[in-house]
């Protein structure tokens, strides 16, 4: 059985910063590449580490090999949020009733509830922005300080409030 070359990857910040070396072998897949980066340096908890090399990212199957990752090649890292996207917290759009919460990549966030009453009042909508951070933990802590609301009903004008809010959630 012939031995696997191994191949030095250098591993810098976006800035250019080095930051460590990793000795993989061609069979090695991106996510044995990102598992030995994660083992040297330290990314935040909550973050999802991402690697890129010449503009291309390192998938999790695909081996330095398919990737034509070569000794001396620079990857660079690039944290992101694994917790950013946007959740049905219950009910789905198009439902009567739904809530939906939005984490942005930037640090926004949006919290989007409909409700149905009947009656006459048809619709309630409350939009509430603020932000969201990683606690140290598993959990995200969602700061609420702007809220909408509209009123929407069968037998009059829609009626539309904007009002300062604080709120904080811990999810």
């Amino acid at each position: 059985k012939r031995k696997e070359s191994e191949v030095q990857l250098e591993v810098a910040s976006v800035a250019g910063e080095n930051l460590c070396s990793v000795v993989a072998t061609s069979s090695w897949t991106g996510f044995q590449v990102k598992a030995a980066v994660e083992q040297v340096i330290s990314v935040p908890a909550g973050a999802r580490l991402q690697l890129t090399s010449q503009s291309q990212i390192v998938g999790d199957s695909m081996t330095v090999g398919e990737l034509g990752l070569q000794s001396g090649m620079v990857l660079q890292v690039v944290m992101t949020s694994s917790a950013a996207g946007n959740y049905s917290v219950d009910g789905a759009v198009g439902d009567d009733k739904f809530t939906r919460l939005i984490l942005n990549e930037d640090g926004s966030a949006g919290l989007y509830r409909r409700t149905h009453t009947g009656q006459r009042l048809r619709v309630t909508e409350y939009k509430k922005r603020g932000t969201w951070k990683h606690l140290g933990s598993d959990s995200v802590q969602v700061h609420m300080t702007a809220l909408n609301t509209i009123w929407q009903s069968d037998s009059d004008d829609d009626v539309e409030k904007e009002a300062e809010h604080d709120e904080t959630l811990v999810i």
